[in-house]
């Protein structure tokens, strides 16, 4: 193939592609059409698919197109007149016959028929007349052969298509009875024989026909779906065109069978069969074998868009209604392969791409960065990988890493395992204690709420209008990332997302769930969390498929997620504002907790103070609506305000490899003199250096990070200007209530074990040393709120659900539960 010839028209139609990644299109894949090169398609092996180029001796050659044309162009084969009978009584009435002995004769008009089909045949030689044993069709064959004087032979393989009940019924009943021509073709549910089944016991018979004899005129009286399915066989119809196909009584149909490759009595265009196949040439008489090469199988796979509708044969509309196709993917290495030969023949054929866009995919290396092998088996076993952590993760993973960047991957069982633990089970968590809460309060949606109409209800809840709102911010940025093909783009959000849905709205509605009666905010807290878990199914249900279909279904009790509308964002639920007031509050309580695991204290012990540093732009006052959500979160008592100076000295961080570019032998300068202190931070967050007999240097904001280090006596954290700090003394009080916590955990931890319902009101055992005695005596009304206690008992003669001893600060403490 001269692939040279087309080079301008290949880099032409390239630029209508859509890349992801987008270096792929001028990159690897345009510097490859850039140096293109002549296309040899033969191969000189057995297998693959034969050239179906057949040459003579001469040197003339002849190329063959399609099967029709193979028939009518070889040597030997037979001609085929396939006549249906003419009107019977049947016929007449529009009832159906396909049983023997309830006869119909011809009818007057059905005689005349036959005798002008008759006609038709006289002069063309006919050799023999074969039909069906239906009384109809022998009728019909004798007329014929009293015409042309040709013995007739009877044969029960052309009787008529076996109908079932549907034998003595009306046409339309039985032609009503299927949903469409893929039912009609393949049903067989009247109890008879299929049309497949029917075709396959037909062009069985004109093969054996055609193996029996050679060069014979041959009469086939028959009925009309056998004319129907020898039709198909020799036309190549597709099925739709089959029953399209109206033979009329008494018609007659014309097919030069000729010679085809046959194994086991079915169609074989393989070597050696097609080899046998030998044409007539027409400049010499000689006969013409076929070359024997065979195609470059990457010939093949650029002709998939057309071999697989067996287009231009059948299937048009079909195949231009969506053609070039809307979306393809495949590895980074097919820009050489797959992606090549389909835009080399595509752009020959009708000089458009064969695809709007493609995602390419980079490729799965081992741990260790090695090409996966067969051979060292470097990577796990699939199986046991799908068995152990799921499809779906294994899946989603893919997904969220830079493989559909077209980068390459290292592959570690341990990537899954991280999705498992941070995100699906962190989604299968969610999901269950919405349908454990639900279940036990009975509550049900009371309709279909879907965001892509405003509810009928506003939240009135600060937390429920959040999640909403960041819901729709999701639901926007998945949806424009997935128009664009960007799919780790698109699948990244859903971590973020799952993480505050469970970590912070569920969290912190918890009581909201959990307390008895059954008001507004509770159930406005169902309906939102509802709301958000079917939401997320439909964005997540591309990425995984199984998961979400489990869910939407058990939430919705409709059909599947994946039969759903794709959710429309509603920007008139999108609260910017209350989304950083949020998002600030969180950075806070990080912080806070990341001093708590520095120090080595954990969240259930008190603390006395929260010390916060706020950045321009951040609002005392937003911040002091959030205090008690923060004390709440990090476990202290009180919440003050400083200014970084007492806090905290900046430490600033310069990034060489962004500034040296700029400043060049200065770099060095800059950086000796942002360690010594010697810089100035300005308002809009860029920072001056003083720079000799020059003015001073300036460093853009991605340019430096700036960290703060504690003074003494502070333990503090930072992030974009913010400075959290954490009085870490526990004093006598603080570590009495943090005892306590330990206590309740422990208690919480039995209820499990023997089984509770979260609803259950039960009786608890504490029996401790004096001093966490008293401590467990002064917050009793805590421990009961939390295990839901009826009553704390410290002795008694009580048979125990579950009890045990457990430490705390290195003393002994028992308890136990009871209902």
């Amino acid at each position: 193939m001269k692939v040279t010839a087309v080079k301008d028209k290949l880099l032409a139609n390239n630029k209508k592609i859509h890349w992801v990644p987008e270096h792929i299109q001028e990159g690897r894949f345009g510097k490859w059409l850039e140096g293109a090169r002549d296309w040899n398609i033969s191969r000189n092996r057995f297998w693959g698919c034969p050239i179906p180029v057949w040459q003579c001796s001469c040197g003339e050659q002849k190329c063959i197109g399609s099967l029709k044309e193979l028939r009518e162009a070889s040597v030997g084969g037979n001609n085929f007149f396939v006549v249906r009978h003419g009107e019977a009584g049947q016929n007449k009435a529009r009832t159906l016959n396909s049983n023997p002995k309830t006869v119909f004769h011809l009818t007057e008009e059905g005689k005349k028929q036959v005798q002008e089909a008759a006609k038709k045949l006289k002069g063309k030689k006919i050799d023999m007349i074969f039909c069906s044993h239906f009384p109809r069709a022998q009728e019909t064959a004798q007329i014929i052969s009293d015409a042309i004087g040709v013995k007739v032979t009877v044969d029960d393989r052309l009787r008529e298509h076996d109908l079932g009940k549907f034998d003595g019924k009306e046409l339309d009943s039985y032609l009503r009875s299927f949903a469409d021509v893929e039912d009609r073709y393949y049903s067989k549910a009247h109890g008879g024989e299929s049309f497949e089944e029917l075709e396959k016991r037909v062009i069985e018979y004109i093969n054996y026909l055609n193996r029996k004899y050679a060069g014979k005129n041959i009469v086939v009286v028959t009925h009309g779906d056998v004319v129907r399915a020898i039709a198909r066989y020799f036309d190549r119809l597709s099925i739709e065109d089959t029953f399209k196909f109206k033979p009329g009584l008494a018609g007659v149909y014309e097919y030069k069978a000729g010679t085809l490759p046959i194994r086991d009595g079915q169609l074989d265009l393989h070597k050696p069969y097609i080899d046998e196949i030998e044409l007539t040439c027409k400049k010499c008489g000689k006969a013409m074998k076929r070359i024997t090469e065979v195609l470059d199988c990457w010939f093949e796979s650029g002709s998939m868009p057309y071999a697989q509708l067996h287009y231009p044969f059948e299937n048009k509309k079909e195949f231009e209604d969506n053609f070039p196709a809307n979306f393809i993917a495949e590895g980074l290495d097919q820009t050489r392969g797959w992606f090549y030969t389909l835009h080399v023949l595509s752009t020959i054929l009708f000089n458009k791409p064969a695809f709007k866009n493609v995602i390419v995919n980079g490729i799965l290396l081992a741990a260790n960065g090695e090409k996966l092998s067969k051979r060292k088996k470097n990577y796990p076993d699939p199986n046991e990988l799908f068995e152990k952590f799921g499809v779906d993760s294994t899946r989603f993973f893919l997904y969220t890493s830079t493989a559909p960047m077209a980068e390459d991957v290292r592959f570690s069982e341990k990537h899954v395992e991280e999705i498992v633990k941070k995100f699906t089970l962190t989604l299968w968590n969610t999901y269950s204690f919405f349908v454990t809460y639900a279940n036990i309060d009975g509550w049900k949606p009371q309709n279909d709420v879907s965001i892509d109409k405003r509810q009928a209800w506003t939240p009135a809840n600060k937390l429920d209008k959040w999640i909403l709102s960041e819901l729709h911010v999701l639901v926007k940025e998945v949806t424009d990332s997935m128009d664009e093909y960007q799919l780790t783009k698109a699948t990244r959000p859903l971590i973020n997302f799952v993480d505050i849905l469970s970590n912070w709205y569920v969290r912190r509605s918890r009581r909201r769930f959990w307390k008895s009666e059954n008001d507004g905010d509770k159930n406005e807290a169902y309906r939102t969390l509802h709301t958000v878990l079917v939401t997320l199914s439909k964005l997540l249900a591309p990425f995984m498929p199984s998961v979400t279909e489990t869910i939407f279904k058990n939430l919705t009790r409709q059909e599947s997620v994946h039969m759903q509308e794709w959710p429309a964002a509603d920007l008139s639920f999108i609260e910017k504002n209350l989304n950083k007031e949020i998002r600030t509050v969180r950075t806070i309580v990080s912080l806070a907790l990341r001093i708590r695991g520095k120090k080595n204290i954990k969240v259930r012990q008190p603390l006395s103070k929260l010390i916060l540093v706020l950045p321009a732009g951040i609002k005392k006052t937003m911040i002091e609506s959030y205090r008690d959500v923060i004390l709440e979160e990090i476990n202290a008592k009180e919440l003050a305000f400083e200014k970084d100076g007492r806090l905290a000295t900046p430490v600033l961080t310069v990034d060489a490899r962004k500034i040296g570019p700029r400043f060049g032998a200065d770099t060095q300068t800059i950086i000796v003199a942002s360690k010594q202190g010697d810089y100035a931070i300005q308002h809009d967050g860029t920072v001056k250096i003083p720079a000799k007999g020059t003015p001073a240097y300036t460093l853009q904001i991605d340019e430096v990070s700036i960290g703060y280090k504690g003074k003494e006596g502070f333990d503090v954290e930072s992030e974009l200007g913010m400075i959290v700090a954490l009085d870490t003394v526990v004093t006598p009080e603080l570590q009495d209530e943090g005892n306590v916590r330990d206590i309740v955990r422990s208690l919480q931890e039995l209820r499990k074990k023997a089984g509770y319902d979260i609803s259950d009101r039960i009786y608890v055992y504490v029996k401790a040393s004096p001093e966490l005695q008293r401590a467990v005596t002064k917050f009793a009304e805590f421990i009961a709120k939390e295990t839901l206690a009826i009553e704390i008992q410290e002795g008694g003669n009580f048979e125990w659900d579950q009890e045990e001893t457990i430490e705390v600060e290195g003393k002994q403490v028992e308890v136990g539960v009871r209902k």
